[in-house]
């Protein structure tokens, strides 16, 4: 009778393509069973042992059970993690201290017993698993920095002139506001002090409008003069 094997490269080619449920806590495990002429067992229930260790073998961390059926080219996928647990938890799989080992058994119910296919160290390391493991430690506190100030940008648009308001109602004339005469007459002045201030009609000032005028005279020797304001 012609015994079935699993071919060993198929094998590990299938072993390197290890894979991460993000939602479940588990890797798989594809295989190719073929018989000793290399040809496909399909559709072929077979039981599987799955056995992880330490890389030394000394500390076990999962032993399980799986029970499937080939596809009709002799392919199977096991989900480590998901099977009928025997010993220990895929949760205690130790990724950070060495590579572990997987043994993988099997036997296709035929008489022929069990069937060993020995040990393999992983050819990866399931990296959402791995993290699991380690604990992350809180880094130094970061030194704030001030930068130096920004270039000044352009100045913006000008804003637009709002309409003109209402005009105002008439004023009083100045010489109301003051309660003084609109003119003075200067000869009633005399002698005239530096420094005296009266408000004029406009007759005596360069433009002719109404406004204060300044007695200057620094020197008392000479004749001062009158200064608009």
């Amino acid at each position: 009778m012609k015994i079935p094997i699993i071919h060993y490269l198929l094998f590990l080619v299938s072993f390197s393509q290890l894979g991460y449920s993000q939602t479940e806590n588990l890797f798989t495990y594809q295989g190719l069973l073929l018989d000793e002429d290399r040809n496909p067992l399909s559709d072929r229930t077979v039981d599987f042992f799955i056995i992880v260790t330490s890389s030394s073998g000394s500390e076990l961390y999962l032993e399980e059970y799986h029970s499937l059926t080939t596809s009709e080219s002799g392919n199977f996928s096991l989900s480590i993690g998901t099977g009928e647990n025997i010993s220990g938890s895929i949760g205690d799989i130790n990724w950070l201290s060495s590579i572990p080992l997987i043994s993988v058994s099997y036997d296709l119910l035929d008489g022929s017993e069990i069937q060993e296919l020995g040990q393999a160290s992983f050819s990866s390391v399931p990296f959402a698993l791995y993290s699991e493991k380690v604990i992350c430690q809180q880094g130094f506190p970061g030194e704030t920095i001030t930068g130096p100030p920004g270039v000044q940008g352009p100045q913006g648009i000008m804003a637009f002139s709002g309409p003109k308001g209402p005009k105002g109602d008439p004023g009083l004339p100045i010489s109301t506001i003051l309660n003084v005469p609109p003119t003075i007459d200067l000869s009633t002045l005399n002698p005239i002090e530096n420094g005296s201030i009266y408000l004029d009609d406009g007759t005596n000032r360069a433009d002719g409008k109404p406004g204060f005028r300044y007695y200057d005279k620094p020197n008392n020797n000479e004749d001062g003069v009158w200064v608009d304001l």
